[in-house]
């Protein structure tokens, strides 16, 4: 019975990995893998190379604006620079609070590195930025249409209403 279940649950979720994850989000998974190499504590256990930042601009789209124009060739020649920062970053032991959580800021550490790593501050602000389109408008409106029920539709009856009394007594009735 207990097989059944897990088989009636995991089923299911195997399905919409492979359709969804493996299938029409593909194109989106990679280039979230690709972006990988902003982060400096990932960059710490595995290395970053010329090979990593090829890969980035074959993900992204944006490289291919004028804006964008020779910022690889830059990241490449920051590559030194950007591994001799991440090496400076305290070992996870030493970064540890109290609670064993680790308080290693990566908001605070690319502000105070975007001096040194122009380029890697500028693709960074570009990945981050992206928005992929992967609903249409539509659907957002409906989802919006969903949230507000008959009460809010008459409490924006009532403001307007107000409204009118407010500007016409306002004017001196």
């Amino acid at each position: 019975m207990l097989k059944e279940l897990v088989r009636k649950s995991v089923v299911p979720a195997l399905h919409y990995v492979n359709t969804k994850i493996f299938g029409e989000c593909n194109k989106q998974v990679r280039r979230m893998e690709a972006a990988s190499v902003f982060g400096p504590i990932h960059v710490q256990g595995n290395g970053v190379d010329e090979a990593d930042v090829d890969h980035l601009v074959s993900r992204y789209r944006f490289f291919g604006l004028p804006r964008f124009t020779g910022l690889p060739a830059k990241m490449k020649e920051e590559l030194p620079a950007y591994r001799a920062a991440v090496a400076m970053i305290k070992p996870l032991d030493e970064r540890e609070d109290a609670k064993g959580n680790d308080t290693f800021d990566m908001e605070a550490w690319w502000k105070s590195q975007r001096g040194d790593l122009r380029a890697w501050a500028s693709v960074l602000r570009a990945v981050l930025c992206h928005v992929p389109n992967s609903c249409p408008p539509e659907r957002a409106f409906s989802i919006l249409n969903d949230c507000i029920d008959d009460d809010q539709y008459n409490a924006f009856a009532d403001y307007k209403k107000a409204m009118v009394m407010a500007q016409y007594n306002s004017r001196g009735r």
